[in-house]
């Protein structure tokens, strides 16, 4: 029998069973990009978007085999923090979700004004 092998995110506090005990290898190797994305990059430190919220892409999102462009805007329809996921209406007509370790940002009215 595997024991939970618990990790804790440096920058949050987060703990997560790495043993892998209740997952196939497959799903293990994406769960450790997940938390190598997610935490070690210290994008859980990064406040989450609200609904309404403009965003935009700032680098390339390699995971996905149809990436947003960069620089790409959009507007936040619906939040999951709970499980990593925001819902964004982008500029152009695309409707696709934004994993919250992606590389984006939330953009600010010029006027100061969110």
């Amino acid at each position: 029998m595997t024991h939970p092998r618990w990790v804790t995110c440096p920058n949050c506090g987060e703990k997560h069973d790495a043993s892998g005990r209740y997952t196939s290898p497959a799903n293990q190797e994406r769960d450790r990009r997940w938390w190598k994305n997610e935490h070690l990059s210290g994008a859980c430190m990064k406040k989450p978007p609200e609904a309404g919220d403009r965003v935009r892409i700032t680098s390339t999102m390699p995971e996905d085999p149809d990436p947003i462009r960069v620089g790409t805007e959009g507007t936040v329809r619906e939040v999951h923090v709970d499980v990593g996921q925001i819902r964004v209406d982008w500029d152009g007509g695309r409707t696709l979700i934004l994993l919250t370790s992606d590389p984006f940002e939330i953009v600010r009215d010029p006027d100061g004004e969110d």
